[in-house]
């Protein structure tokens, strides 16, 4: 009978044991499980670049890096981006920043933290901020358009002036001072117009913060007109073509109609044109 009892005393203590075994195994376990969910959960977020210089009209990705509490790259999102001054640098949903206007921004990216304080708690958050200048764009080039000009004695050109930054961007607004080279052949007025005054050469220079771009003016004048025929007897009803040849200060020649007397719509017989204005250009003193 004894040795019944000490028989299943015996088998009782055994199967305890193993429960007791496998109890210790099941929580080595879940501590394990616990352990490695918590080297996938974010402790630390990152932002790059920390800080950058951005132009007006430029935009930058920034990105976000999650590290666990041991310092490894673990999954994680940002929940939300915002800006300190929107009025400067803008970010969208995604982290992309844009330059808007002229100052200093701090971006900051928002994301719940792994856990809290204590395994029950809620995550905390995790708040990182990259810092934003943005400087006012230096320009590097100023390119006039025209870049050549040719006007008679008198006539009047809007010019423009193009002013670029390093990378070939147009930078708006920005002043521009005018100036002509030989204001007595073209002078140029604080807007850009260039006058033609007299014949001869100049250089109209506009200048943007020590940049300057140029361009050629040539001003030409009548220097001399002769008539063909010089002079004629014109019988009651005949009508007589003339030819006027203009010889420009450049040195070119040209040659036109003038109407015939009494009736200045009438026009000139092409079969006679080169023949006559070859005379009237003959007439010139060049």
């Amino acid at each position: 009978m004894n040795g019944k009892i000490s028989s299943r005393r015996f088998q009782q203590a055994h199967i305890v044991g193993l429960l007791g075994l496998l109890v210790m195994v099941a929580i080595a376990a879940c501590t394990e499980l616990m352990s490695i969910e918590d080297e996938q959960l974010p402790d630390e977020l990152l932002l790059e670049p920390a800080e950058a210089v951005l132009g007006i009209g430029r935009t930058l990705q920034l990105q976000a890096t999650f590290l666990n509490a041991q310092g490894d790259s673990v999954p994680g999102s940002v929940d939300s981006w915002t800006s300190s001054d929107s009025a400067i640098v803008s970010v969208n949903d995604g982290g992309v920043v844009i330059a808007i206007s002229v100052g200093t921004a701090e971006i900051t990216a928002t994301a719940k933290k792994g856990k809290g304080h204590g395994r029950d708690d809620p995550p905390g958050q995790l708040k990182k901020k990259s810092r934003i200048i943005v400087p006012p764009d230096t320009v590097a080039s100023v390119d006039v358009i025209p870049s050549s000009v040719n006007l008679v004695v008198g006539g009047t050109l809007q010019l423009e002036a193009v002013v670029r930054d390093a990378e070939g961007n147009v930078l708006e607004g920005r002043f521009v001072t005018w100036s002509s080279s030989d204001s007595q052949v073209a002078a140029v007025d604080d807007d850009g117009v260039v006058t033609a005054s007299a014949p001869g050469r100049a250089v109209i220079t506009a200048t943007s913060e020590g940049k300057q771009g140029t361009t050629a003016v040539v001003v030409i004048g009548v220097q001399q007109v002769a008539i063909w025929p010089a002079s004629v007897t014109i019988e009651p009803g005949v009508r007589v073509q003339f030819y006027a040849a203009v010889l420009w200060s450049d040195g070119e020649a040209v040659c036109d109609t003038t109407g015939a007397a009494h009736d200045t719509s009438v026009m000139f017989n092409l079969t006679d044109y080169p023949a006559a204005c070859d005379s009237a250009i003959a007439l010139l003193d060049r």
